[in-house]
């Protein structure tokens, strides 16, 4: 676990024989190129970066999982040399994990291929023997963990039947204290002298929004709380670095969108933060390790703004970058690092330096990227009129030439998500092959304002389902997308919405391609894992039990009689976020009533991590949309 990674990718890839292109009733046929040298393939195999973090105590330490042999593991990143050595070697792959503040300790959920119980282990980022940090517990479902800054305390999130466990234990020993909940919660975030912790839940909303609770580290007791009352979320962010001072950086959505402010749990102070007239959602990401600057991304309609704010001065700098998504941002000195994609580019870590007033920035330097791709398609931002008569944001890539185009519609997982300006390999592959690319940020997408965020909440599907429908109807109309030949897919949350617009709305679809979608929320609720028990009680406000109707009006099940278009489903046999039963119960009612659907079943949990699987599966969608494509095109002449 501790060797040099070699880029080696080709063992992921067997090579097949283009198909010809031909010409049928005078339109051409679509063709996949399986070939190994294909351009869609190679931007498969280019190296994906999933996280990329520094600590804070020790810069030149870092923790990246990337995938440079194929499988995203965690790997420990020297941020001087960009030398990665792996950490982790679990057999489905791993996407996320957590580097402790003096970069000493890398800790991730050890799990059963993929199926997201297991336990929370830790390896020394120099190299060394992994460890189980907690031996004496059952296998259990994590939500989180987080080192003190102090390097003496250690929290854990966990969940089982009886609700959510925030676990504060000391480091490398016994735990301290815990606190139970019945409903959704997540913490301990330490102050800098780990005296104070934070834990949010949504113990107060009884939804999916969160109120704050802080908590006497030596005592164990909670000495105060922090909430704006109904319909409102509060986020913490992180407290301040410096020892002594026990603020901490927070966000509400009292006014719609999230906007930062300090609050001191001990005093009670809660001190605003003045961003003038800036419009979208405010994400702070980090705190300079002096205390002075604080760094934060603006998200407006899926669009990033970066900006340093300076606390001595009041003052809010814009920082130029080259657009598109930035998935993660942190001080180093004052300089930013920066975790970054567009539509046409891979994922690439930089560190960009931050001079002067007003909009600027300094000098670039990439620290981390993948091989260089082929050329590839920039999305453009569009909007439409969706479900409520308001505007719903999508983006879209069209194919040389002019349409109308055979269309992929795609929507996001989650569903509080959202899909922005970023590298999405399949995306290219369906514009390569002649299709064009939709991708429509529906009601229940974050950076729209809570209301457009919350409105979906117990009526799980109704107005999701109600913009993909406007959505395909306005692509038509724009001559963009060929009525005929409209593709809906998506993964997880993206996977139910398709088996449920394909039901809801057959008339608009000629197929449909869903990975590991939701099928059925009640077998659901029986099958899944703790964690995500609390998340579905809290988007339909309360359980199946307590919900039925909800819980049936909002299944794909309940309406699998109106499916006409074939349909080609993927589904992990480990998944415990959207598990294999309902699949199953799903796939046996569609056949019984002579619907055409297809599953392609893996050995793994919720999305397969490499990436011969992923091209894999990218291929199987493709040839399956060309063969309804040329089959509608050769019927209709």
């Amino acid at each position: 676990m501790q060797r040099e990674i070699p880029y080696n990718r080709e063992r992921f890839t067997k090579g097949r024989i283009c198909v010809t292109v031909e010409f049928v009733g005078g339109a051409m046929s679509i063709s996949i190129d399986s070939s190994t040298t294909a351009p869609w393939k190679k931007r498969y195999r280019a190296q994906v970066i999933a996280q990329a973090i520094i600590a804070p105590g020790n810069p030149r330490r870092g923790l990246a999982a990337t995938d440079p042999d194929g499988l995203l593991q965690l790997h420990a990143w020297d941020t001087e040399t960009g030398a990665l050595q792996s950490r982790t070697d679990l057999p489905t792959g791993i996407r996320r994990g957590y580097l402790s503040p003096s970069g000493e300790w890398i800790y991730y959920h050890h799990d059963n291929r993929g199926d997201e119980i297991g336990y929370l282990y830790r390896v020394p980022w120099a190299g060394g023997p992994a460890e189980n940090v907690t031996p004496e517990m059952p296998e259990y479902a994590m939500l989180t963990c987080t080192e003190s800054r102090n390097g003496k305390l250690l929290s854990l999130t966990h969940a089982d039947k009886e609700g959510f466990h925030i676990q504060v234990r000391e480091l490398g020993g016994q735990p301290r204290f815990t606190v139970d909940k019945k409903s959704m919660s997540a913490g301990m975030d330490f102050s800098a002298d780990g005296r104070l912790g934070i834990l949010a839940t949504t113990e107060r909303s009884g939804s999916v929004d969160f109120s704050l609770e802080a908590y006497d580290i030596e005592t164990g007791n909670r000495v105060a709380e922090l909430w704006d009352g109904a319909g409102t979320n509060m986020r913490s962010i992180m407290f301040s670095p410096v020892t002594g001072d026990e603020r901490l950086l927070t966000t509400t959505n009292t006014g719609g969108f999230a906007r930062p402010f300090f609050w001191n749990p001990r005093t009670g102070d809660r001190t605003p933060i003045d961003l003038g007239k800036i419009s979208g959602e405010v994400v702070p990401w980090d705190w300079s390790q002096n205390g002075l600057k604080l760094l934060m991304t603006v998200v407006d309609h899926a669009l990033f703004r970066l900006f340093v704010y300076d606390l001595a001065r009041s003052e809010l700098t814009e920082v130029a970058h080259d657009g598109g998504t930035i998935a993660s941002a942190q001080f180093i000195g004052d300089d930013t690092l920066l975790l970054t994609s567009d539509s046409a580019h891979p994922w690439r870590v930089v560190r960009r330096e931050v001079i002067g007033d007003g909009l600027v920035g300094g000098e670039e330097q990439t620290m981390l990227r993948g091989h260089e791709v082929p050329e590839s398609t920039r999305w453009r931002s569009a909007s439409f009129t969706g479900a409520r008569g308001e505007a719903v944001h999508a983006w879209i890539a069209t194919p040389p030439g002019s349409g109308p185009f055979p269309t992929v519609v795609h929507t996001h997982g989650g569903p509080s998500s959202v899909t922005t300006d970023l590298y999405l390999p399949n995306a290219q592959a369906w514009i390569d092959h002649g299709f064009a690319f939709c991708s429509i940020n529906y009601h229940g997408s974050v950076t729209f304002g809570a209301d457009f965020k919350n409105c979906i909440n117990g009526n799980l599907g109704e107005l999701e389902t109600r913009d993909v429908a406007a959505g395909v109807q306005w692509l038509i109309e724009q001559g963009l997308a060929d009525a005929d030949l409209v593709f809906k897919t998506g993964a997880s949350y993206g996977g139910y919405l398709t088996l449920m617009s394909l039901s809801r709305y057959p008339a608009l679809f000629a197929g449909g391609m869903a990975q590991v979608a939701v099928a059925d929320w009640t077998i659901m609720y029986e099958d899944e894992a703790d964690t995500l028990r609390g998340f579905q009680r809290a988007l339909f406000g309360g359980s199946p039990e307590e919900k039925p109707d909800e819980h049936r009006k909002a299944s794909p099940l309940t309406y699998v009689d109106q499916l006409a278009a074939p349909l080609l489903l993927f589904q992990g046999k480990n998944d415990t976020r959207c598990p294999s039963r309902q699949m199953e119960v799903y796939v046996q009612a569609a056949r019984a009533a002579g619907k055409s659907i297809d599953i392609q079943w893996f050995d793994a949990g919720h999305l397969a991590l490499d990436v011969g699987k992923r091209i894999s599966d990218q291929e199987t969608s493709m040839l399956f949309a060309a063969r309804v494509v040329n089959g509608r095109r050769e019927t209709n002449g």
